[in-house]
């Protein structure tokens, strides 16, 4: 199964706003993917507007040096809300090179993956 991709985007440092980004629509049959920017700060934005809250799984992989399973990160957003997560380069990048993330609810729920630049 392939999963939905989203598209990074990069913010301005000095005066971008969440409003700047395009959302995609989340996708809880496919699930979804994104190509992480390597040595850049890279941050994941939900927007849930469901009545309910919804938890998005970020997929652990083992370390490159412990090979052992780091813990899948859940962010959990409550009803109409948002929420926002910096995503680590090491440990939840897939042997695609893309990470991975999973919800079994999709209604009403919007994402988008960026960086910032110049970078912080």
């Amino acid at each position: 199964m392939a999963r939905t991709d989203i598209t990074v985007q990069t913010l301005s440092a000095y005066g971008g706003k969440v409003e700047d980004l395009t959302l995609t629509a989340g996708d809880a049959t496919n699930d979804m993917s994104f190509t992480h920017p390597g040595g850049q700060a890279c941050f994941l934005f939900i927007k849930n507007g469901h009545t309910s809250p919804i938890t998005v799984d970020m997929i652990a992989v083992a370390g490159p040096k412990t090979f052992q399973m780091a813990q899948n990160v859940s962010i959990a957003t409550t009803n109409a809300k948002e929420s926002m997560v910096g995503v680590p380069p090491v440990g939840f990048t897939q042997s695609d090179g893309k990470v991975h993330l999973d919800m079994t609810v999709d209604t009403n729920l919007e994402l988008a993956v960026f960086t910032m630049s110049p970078s912080p």
